[in-house]
């Protein structure tokens, strides 16, 4: 649902940018699968020059799966994403303390070792991660994780059968060295409605901080380990469902682009 909520918001900011009047319908099929329709008044583009920066926003954002180099984020930046929220209706928490944060740190290392141990979770993920062939439409190839060509090879055998606890605790840890800042988005109820308009709110977050040169990389472990979204709900005050974590920062590095499926598999126009 937060899939089909933030690919119909990058029409939508798109055809905004582009003056391009739109009606948009998003909802669940008969078969319960979300859908997302878009009527154009017209397909002659207005571009507004003041856009310029959200349209490139648009097709540089990506999941920074980078170390962050430090830094501070402005106060009116934190406090957009906080308005956005409000105006979606959910709820976010925004972390900038480095004791916090070093905090949760900790935490998401855990979480990833919890992860780990779920033999059922590191054979699916094994069949998720890829060599890095450039022959795949899908999956997570090893070039995205900045593997070398040769260790890639090797990627599913090792999520497979390896232990890979203590490493992949290092590695998220890792990834919280250096943040600038971390979010939690959060919702009433954890609803099809309410995770299709996070991913909506999500979208434009992205696609705002990407236009202001911050980089921002999703977390999951945090929100999908059995046991510890409650953990860090107690850690951060949080009442409300936490649905989506992600660091914020500053990188020199842009990881290549995973594969992507042809629009045709799933546009229809």
């Amino acid at each position: 649902y937060m899939s089909i909520g933030t690919a119909a918001t990058n029409i939508a900011m798109a055809a905004e940018a582009l003056g391009l009047p739109y009606k948009r319908e998003v909802g669940l099929g008969n078969d319960g699968a979300p859908f997302a329709v878009f009527r154009f008044g017209s397909l002659e583009a207005h571009p507004d020059p003041s856009t310029d920066m959200q349209l490139k926003a648009i097709l540089t954002r990506h999941n920074n799966r980078s170390s962050f180099t430090g830094g501070t984020i402005p106060s009116n930046v934190l406090e957009h994403i906080s308005s956005e929220v409000v105006r979606y209706g959910l709820g976010v928490t925004l972390v900038t303390d480095q004791s916090k944060i070093s905090q949760v740190k900790e935490l998401l290392g855990q979480a990833a070792y919890t992860a780990f141990e779920d033999k059922k979770f590191t054979q699916e993920l094994a069949a998720w991660v890829k060599p890095s062939f450039p022959w795949y439409t899908e999956g997570l190839p090893g070039y995205s994780m900045h593997l070398p060509w040769v260790i890639s090879l090797l990627l599913p055998f090792a999520v497979r059968f390896k232990d890979m606890r203590a490493l992949q605790q290092k590695i998220h840890e890792g990834f919280m060295t250096s943040v600038s800042g971390i979010g939690v988005l959060t919702v009433p109820v954890e609803t099809a409605e309410h995770l299709e308009e996070a991913g909506e709110c999500f979208e434009r977050i992205a696609v705002y901080l990407e236009a202001n040169e911050i980089k921002l990389g999703v977390m999951q472990a945090l929100i999908e380990v059995k046991g510890f979204r409650e953990q860090l709900q107690a850690l951060l005050s949080i009442k409300e469902v936490p649905i989506l974590f992600f660091r914020m920062g500053y990188s020199t590095t842009r990881p290549k682009t995973s594969p992507r499926r042809s629009l045709r598999a799933f546009l229809n126009t």
